[in-house]
């Protein structure tokens, strides 16, 4: 039995347009006892992405719907504080979706481990995450464009649409990304959204790929 506390974030109101404080409540619980096969995490790094907000809503989609009263769904880097695995000690950092919470308890065979010597463990969430794996997996291996074809990157401000824009780099495609009503092309789509300038570039009358939802 652990004698650890569990800050947890819980949805209990659906939201109505932009999500509120009130939509959330906060409270503290013991963490949850290990069984067999499972391992204690101690939340270091939670990814809050656009996707959450669609699982904050009832009724069908690609993701179930959070239930009320539930922890808000989240992936997170953390580091082991407890196992009852084998495949995993005391101090090993790890991938995994705990949600919104300082702890979380997770089997095993879900949870990824990761070295912090290879890279800033965030990074986990971001370009060596599910972004990175989407923008690459979607441009590298499925659009596959060419030298000199054109690509169109639906929201390049995004944790997805930004890497999508540098996969296209090495290919040496042309990139058009979307800020707002705007298109520009990835080469200075970063500066722009800083500046919250208009790129004033309109599309052009052909696409060889588009990617959006980024």
């Amino acid at each position: 039995m652990t004698s650890a506390m569990n800050q947890r974030v819980l949805l209990v109101r659906r939201p109505q347009g932009a999500p509120v404080p009130d939509d959330f409540r906060i409270d503290m619980v013991p963490a949850a006892d290990l069984g067999p096969g499972e391992v204690l995490v101690r939340t270091l790094w939670l990814s809050l992405d656009p996707y959450m907000r669609g699982r904050m809503n009832e009724g069908p989609s690609y993701a179930p719907p959070v239930d009320l009263g539930e922890v808000m769904q989240g992936e997170c880097v953390g580091q082991v504080e407890a196992s009852a695995d084998p495949s995993f000690a005391l101090g090993d950092f790890v991938r995994g979706h705990g949600g919104w919470q300082s702890r979380f308890v997770q089997p095993a065979r879900q949870l990824t481990r990761l070295d912090p010597a290879t890279a800033p463990l965030s990074t986990a969430l971001g370009v060596l995450g599910m972004p990175g794996l989407t923008a690459y997996a979607g441009l590298r291996t499925i659009a596959r464009p060419k030298a000199g074809e054109t690509v169109v990157v639906g929201a390049a401000s995004g944790a997805v649409g930004a890497i999508a824009g540098q996969c296209l780099t090495p290919v040496q495609a042309n990139a058009y990304c979307g800020k707002g009503h705007h298109w520009e092309g990835a080469g200075c789509v970063v500066d722009r959204c800083r500046q919250g300038e208009p790129s004033g570039e309109t599309l052009p009358d052909h696409t060889d790929a588009w990617t959006g939802s980024l």
